[in-house]
């Protein structure tokens, strides 16, 4: 990126902090830089001026309803579903193996409310893990 300001490129990349350059700056930026900027990523993740200025919305607050809204959108490109896929029923296993530890006593012990949030926070994560694997196998069942 030997011509992008690194405050032009964190904007594109991750969105614009408080301080934004103005949004035909950030325009201009990406019609020249989306190419070297959309380079490889994980599966179903895209950047914020991708978002903005190719799709046409703010992405959605976290990684996994950015990858549900890419599949209502038919945004997906070619292998990503499967990369999609593999990611999340990992991210399950990994899940369901710490909750099976915790039942069985062999992580180590938190105060009461620590381990409830903890399993909360886990229990929420698996959800959105859920929401993907469900958009995974309908868009699958519909090709």
């Amino acid at each position: 990126m030997a011509d992008l300001d690194l405050d032009l490129h964190l904007a594109l990349v991750l969105g614009p902090d408080e301080d934004p350059p103005p949004m035909d700056v950030l325009r201009r930026a990406w019609s020249v830089y989306a190419g070297e900027l959309k380079g490889p990523q994980k599966p179903g993740k895209r950047c914020w001026g991708e978002w903005v200025f190719e799709i046409g919305e703010e992405p959605p607050g976290g990684e996994q309803e950015q990858i549900v809204r890419l599949f209502e959108l038919g945004q997906l490109r070619d292998g990503e579903v499967e990369g999609v896929r593999k990611r999340a029923l990992e991210s399950l296993q990994g899940i369901q193996a710490t909750n099976d530890a915790g039942a069985l006593g062999s992580i180590t012990v938190r105060p009461r409310g620590v381990a409830e949030r903890m399993r909360a926070e886990r229990e929420t994560r698996a959800a959105a893990r859920r929401r993907v694997l469900e958009a995974v196998e309908a868009a699958l069942s519909r090709a």
